[in-house]
């Protein structure tokens, strides 16, 4: 398997590129390999176009990609500054996209500030999921009973956007509790990936194995949606339980 490139290299290669994409005539995608080869990098063609079709795709920069004929030909846009910003400058802003492109914030140069945007967005939408779980880790404390505490869990969910009952714009997911046991919540059918939305409802985990470790059991309310393991589940129960889901 091939070793991925490393942050520095990724910038040095990208800025290498930019150096080397002319303002007049255009320069295909294997010269310019050709003249990476030349300096001394040891990439593939491959690589060189993935570069290019994000430096073109990119707001940032003005390079403009002939896609009429192939290979397809790249220059700067006519009225474009170039390598105008101070060398250290581009460095720090490459330095910086690579950097949250490895820590998974952006997928590509291009489109980086709608890339930003989702990602900051997500980012609140989890501290939103941890603040509640946090409110509810307390609750566990500060519930007179667990009547108490199985509306407090309703409340939260509700503001969350998640639901006991499961609906045509809903996907089911499960949290895994102790002993095996499961809860069955259903979430927005949305644009968020199934790992991300686990990962928000993975806060709500240590209310309710606080829950179990006080009262031995989760709010009646909870209840028709627990998965027993199948070794200490009774017959007909998992009938009650889709029964109730429905």
């Amino acid at each position: 398997m091939a070793k991925r490139p490393d942050t520095l290299e990724t910038v040095r290669i990208t800025l290498e590129l930019l150096r080397r994409i002319p303002r007049n005539g255009k320069i295909s995608g294997p010269d310019l390999l050709k003249q990476l080869q030349d300096a001394g990098f040891n990439r593939d063609i491959r690589t060189i176009e993935r570069h290019l079709k994000s430096l073109s795709a990119s707001d940032h920069f003005d390079i403009e990609r002939d896609d009429r004929n192939k290979p397809f030909g790249y220059k700067w846009k006519e009225r474009a500054k170039g390598l105008a910003l101070p060398v250290s400058g581009a460095i720090l802003f490459l330095l910086a996209v690579a950097g949250a492109r490895y820590l998974g914030y952006v997928r590509s140069f291009g489109n980086l500030r709608q890339q930003l945007r989702e990602t900051l967005e997500r980012r609140r939408v989890r501290e939103y999921f941890r603040a509640r779980g946090r409110v509810l880790d307390c609750d566990v404390e500060r519930s007179a009973t667990i009547e108490d505490f199985g509306r407090s869990f309703l409340h939260a969910i509700d503001r969350m956007n998640v639901s006991l009952k499961p609906g045509a714009d809903r996907v089911e997911t499960r949290l895994d509790l102790s002993s095996g046991r499961m809860l069955v919540l259903h979430h927005p059918a949305d644009d968020e990936s199934s790992a991300e939305w686990r990962m928000r409802l993975d806060e709500l985990v240590t209310s309710l194995e606080g829950c179990l470790a006080r009262w031995h059991t989760l709010p009646d309310c909870l209840t028709g949606n627990l998965i027993e393991p199948e070794s200490t589940a009774t017959p007909g129960a998992d009938d009650s339980r889709q029964t109730a889901a429905a």
